[in-house]
């Protein structure tokens, strides 16, 4: 994450932990490079104060950001071309990449039951789990294209580890996120 914005991890100060892991503390130390308190009331991580006042090499936020919208707007545009009741589902998962939204809650905002939303997809021939998945699968190539670490895709799909956005990815295409991103940039 720190590698993310431009920072290494020696601007971590000290680590504090909610658990104790005897076993482990000197790994930890050796592994971060400062100090571990463990047994603390919550996780965290402190940082010197100066930090606050350095520029970041570059705006992650504004990155992601554009890239997020242009990638979100070009799948609208080509479920919109089919229009169908499917498309309706994609403007409410792409609406926050992120965060993709459960079948009840697209439900809910359709005011529809649960029911009903699967009834009016199979007769699309289609489901909720087929569709977020083609989006998913779009917007991982789209941010893998875009120079996107594996590890940045993954969190921007909503993945909580990169490992399980890699398994799904190659589920889907048969190949690597690395593999299909090496291959994307060999391309242009």
């Amino acid at each position: 994450m720190l590698q993310s914005v431009g920072l290494s991890r020696s601007v971590i100060k000290e680590i504090h932990l909610a658990y104790v892991d005897d076993a482990n503390h000197e790994k930890y130390e050796k592994h971060f490079d400062c100090p571990i308190v463990m047994g603390q009331p919550c996780n965290a991580f402190l940082y010197d104060s100066s930090l606050l006042d350095q520029d970041l090499p570059w705006s992650p936020n504004q990155r992601t950001v554009d890239a997020c919208l242009e990638s979100c707007r070009e799948l609208l545009n080509e479920i919109r071309r089919n229009n169908n009741f499917s498309a309706k589902i994609v403007d409410q998962i792409i609406s926050n990449p992120r965060k993709f939204p459960s079948i009840v809650e697209i439900a809910q905002e359709l005011s529809l039951s649960t029911r009903s939303l699967r009834r009016k997809l199979q007769h699309e021939g289609t489901s909720y789990q087929d569709i977020l998945k083609e989006v998913r699968l779009k917007l991982a190539k789209q941010y893998l294209k875009d120079s996107f670490t594996v590890e940045q895709t993954a969190d921007l799909l909503g993945y909580s580890e990169s490992s399980a956005f890699s398994r799904a990815f190659k589920s889907w295409t048969g190949r690597t996120p690395q593999d299909y991103r090496i291959s994307s940039m060999s391309s242009s």
